[in-house]
């Protein structure tokens, strides 16, 4: 349990933007391997690691001996700091809307996976949509606002989710689910181009509000049906 209080301890740094000298830790690394030593840390950012440094004068000392520090956890698929609902009821896909417009700073859960060692977390869309929104990767800075939490040059992502999860409503079985889900992302979610002067057996799909269109220009309905109120 210690191990993860002080790396929870490091990530909660830049709230006090003090210098911290962690002394006599056992350190485990991602690259370099396990060794005894100490960590100094400068405005929430490690400034240096190893098994002697330079402490400067006026830093708060931590006595861990006889404990642990480790990386920050990444939490590579979590819901915690988003404002209202999870998911998008209102059609089967919504890859159109996107967690950063709806990023919550003030979510206990964030502090609460700071006390867990958590530094990092993709916040993902929910499960009722066949595709859901668009993610963001957060760093976990509690009492900062929505913008400053988010990781800068974090690749962007989006949710899909197959088979029996997504709660389309009037599906039930699996094999339904499966069946319709699959055709929803096939037939909703892309626009296939041909190259000139290329042929290609996959249909050229043409995304529509509302319908989608083959390539004998056949609308069709969307594949989910509403729920009874």
């Amino acid at each position: 349990m210690r191990k993860v209080l002080l790396t929870a301890l490091v990530a909660l740094a830049p709230l006090c933007a003090e210098t911290i000298v962690i002394r006599n830790a056992t350190i485990m690394t991602v690259t370099k391997g396990t060794f005894k030593g100490s960590i100094v840390v400068k405005d929430g950012k490690i400034a240096d690691v190893g098994e002697k440094v330079m402490e400067p004068e006026g830093a708060t000392v931590i006595d861990a001996s006889n404990e642990y520090v480790i990386p920050g956890i990444i939490d590579c698929h979590s819901h915690i700091a988003i404002d209202g609902g999870v998911n998008e009821g209102s059609v089967s896909v919504s890859s159109m809307v996107n967690i950063k417009d709806v990023i919550n700073p003030d979510d206990i859960a964030i502090y609460r996976a700071l006390a867990g060692g958590v530094t990092t977390a993709n916040i993902l869309h929910g499960s009722a949509n066949s595709i859901g929104g668009q993610t963001i990767v957060l760093k976990m800075r509690w009492g900062k606002s929505a913008e400053d939490m988010i990781f800068q040059g974090a690749l962007p992502g989006i949710k899909f989710a197959l088979g029996e999860i997504p709660s389309a409503p009037g599906i039930r079985r699996a094999a339904a689910a499966r069946l319709r889900c699959r055709r929803a992302i096939r037939r909703r979610a892309w626009a296939w181009k041909i190259p000139s002067g290329k042929r290609s057996t996959k249909p050229k799909l043409t995304r529509l509000s509302g319908t989608n269109t083959t390539p004998k220009g056949r609308a069709e309905s969307t594949p989910f049906r509403r729920a009874k109120t």
